[in-house]
């Protein structure tokens, strides 16, 4: 890798470009057998004339899971866009726990892959469109339509590395962490929150 860390771009293989709300990512390293893709984000602006090409021999880092009894299958394709814990009380009481580890993920890489037919929703507010199973129960996903994003619990899709970065509402919190990530009050200001960092 250069120095400046930017981009080597191969002649082998198109490259994959994509435009994303925080940035623009494309791939660091081109190998012809190599599984997982390390991107850069970058702030420059690309030349709309570049053509977006996608081809089967870039492999997309994914990841499969499923509800308590297995009827209901998803899969999540690429990176999420934050990982967390939430100590709301809505989270804590969906998922009957201290606190939720969340991922989230742009809708589009989000995909149910089997049970169509067994997958439930409750609405609690606009923004928050929970999936569970119709069979067992077991839940899945949040949906947050203004956000176009989809909230996957952590814990359904295992392998998945769970680097958590912030922690949301703590300002309900039952159970105080001590792990020296930001503590916000409510939710970060972009996302209509306070975005006020309380202490642990």
């Amino acid at each position: 890798m250069p120095r400046d860390r930017r981009p080597v771009l191969c002649s082998e293989f198109p490259q994959r470009i994509e435009n994303s709300s925080i940035g623009l990512r494309f791939p660091i390293k081109c190998i012809k057998k190599q599984k997982h893709l390390e991107y850069q984000d970058i702030s420059t602006q690309v030349d709309p004339q570049i053509k977006i090409v996608l081809q089967e021999e870039i492999n997309v880092v994914t990841h499969k899971g499923s509800c308590f009894c297995g009827a209901v299958e998803l899969e999540v394709s690429g990176a999420p866009e934050a990982m967390g814990y939430c100590h709301c009380r809505s989270c804590r009481s969906w998922s009957a726990g201290p606190v939720n580890a969340f991922s989230l993920w742009k809708d589009d890489t989000v995909k149910i892959i089997k049970g169509h037919d067994h997958l439930g929703h409750f609405m609690k507010t606009p923004n928050s469109d929970r999936h569970y199973c119709t069979h067992c129960g077991g839940n899945l996903f949040t949906k947050h339509p203004q956000m176009g994003l989809t909230d996957v619990y952590a814990a359904t899709i295992p392998t998945l590395d769970f680097q958590p970065a912030v922690h949301v509402n703590y300002s309900e919190t039952v159970l105080p962490m001590k792990d020296g990530l930001p503590k916000l009050k409510d939710f970060p200001a972009e996302m209509g929150g306070s975005g006020e960092i309380v202490e642990e």
